[in-house]
């Protein structure tokens, strides 16, 4: 908004403009109607119409002035559906990320317009491309093409004969700031979907294998127990004795044992972990810290060693390993959270973003 008052006339026929609170309202109030659609749904079954391999991490991300934009341009190919058509033109990178998911989402889905995709797909280690049609109109009213990445990203405005009305393009030298969405998740499970959301990161969760995920849930279950057999009253207030900040410290929060295995469960939404799998991991960890110094299990040890492998691959494991480990605390210091949750299963549909737990994660490693 604050570009387009930029870039209004001095003199506008209109002088009302929207301030900030009715921009923020109207925003509220599309959440308030929209965000109880299931979303992920839809992208993820348009992801799989485009052919991304992992449909959970497709790219959602737009560069910010496309969406500027099409927020101009898309009601002008409602308005005339047969005289106006838009092409855009985004660039790829080498892991062939782009908008074009959220891009279909809004124009065929939400406006129902007819779009044509033209991909970029690996083939025999060359980049080759593939078209995918949503729609059936006479014409493509939107274009939406995956370009080099060493391409300008472009959105174009186009008569039926295809000549150029407008056309925007990224500001030289201007940083090509992206506006993306989040996912947002079912509280039941979600610990296997930040999981799984981790896993392009690191060798040994890349390939999607249940022994590796089992090991995953049982050993956070063993992690959680751990930590909750040593919590202790916070000391960082200050201005407290010597002798309350010892109390303190001697003062135990136990937490149940088969409350945590109930909310592990939940978490995972797994009802058959084994509690004696985990005994096993706690009787093993207890003595050290939790940290990459442990040992790693069996499945995924050997997910790490599958091929191909890179030359320091010894190293990259080991390394992950311990990132891993820093992960699954802060996942299991979540866990131990929603213990105190009354009535936990009314909760299984309330969403979280995975995001927040992507700050967590990164905040606890820089400490």
């Amino acid at each position: 908004m604050r570009n387009r008052l930029r870039g209004a006339p001095s003199q506008p026929v209109l002088s009302s403009t929207p301030d900030r609170n009715g921009v923020l309202g109207v925003l509220r109030a599309c959440e308030s109607q929209t965000s109880a659609f299931d979303w992920n749904m839809m992208l993820d079954a348009v992801s799989a119409t485009l052919g991304y391999e992992d449909i959970t991490r497709s790219p959602w991300d737009i560069p910010a002035f496309v969406l500027q934009g099409l927020l101009d341009m898309f009601p002008m190919v409602q308005t005339l559906p047969g005289d106006r058509l838009i092409h855009v033109q985004i660039p790829v990178s080498e892991n062939l990320a782009s908008g074009v998911t959220a891009l279909v989402v809004w124009a065929h889905h939400v406006l129902d317009l007819t779009v044509l995709v033209s991909l970029h797909y690996r083939r025999r280690r060359r980049l080759s491309k593939r078209y995918e049609r949503f729609g059936s109109a006479d014409i493509d009213q939107v274009f939406v093409e995956e370009v080099a990445a060493d391409e300008v990203a472009s959105i174009t405005l186009l008569d039926t004969q295809k000549n150029d009305l407008l056309k925007i393009t990224p500001e030289p030298d201007a940083e090509q700031e992206l506006i993306g969405s989040v996912r947002r998740t079912p509280l039941c499970g979600i610990g296997n979907v930040l999981f799984e959301d981790w896993g392009g990161r690191f060798l040994a969760l890349r390939k999607k294998n249940p022994t590796v995920m089992e090991d995953l849930q049982n050993i956070t279950s063993a992690f959680v127990i751990i930590i909750a057999r040593n919590l202790v009253k916070d000391e960082t207030e200050k201005d407290l004795d010597a002798d309350t900040l010892a109390r303190r410290k001697a003062i135990k929060h136990n937490v149940d044992k088969d409350c945590l295995l109930q909310v592990s469960r939940f978490l995972f939404n797994n009802i058959h972990m084994k509690s004696q799998q985990i005994d096993g991991l706690v009787a093993q960890y207890s003595a050290s810290p939790l940290d990459g110094s442990l040992p790693r299990p069996a499945a995924l040890d050997a997910a790490a060693g599958a091929k191909p492998q890179p030359p320091n691959h010894s190293v990259i494991v080991e390394d992950e390993w311990d990132v891993i480990c820093s992960y699954v605390r802060c996942l299991s210091v979540f866990l131990i959270a929603l213990v105190y949750i009354t009535n936990l299963e009314d909760c299984e549909s309330l969403k979280f973003v995975d995001l927040v737990f992507s700050e967590i994660c990164n905040l606890a490693l820089g400490q």
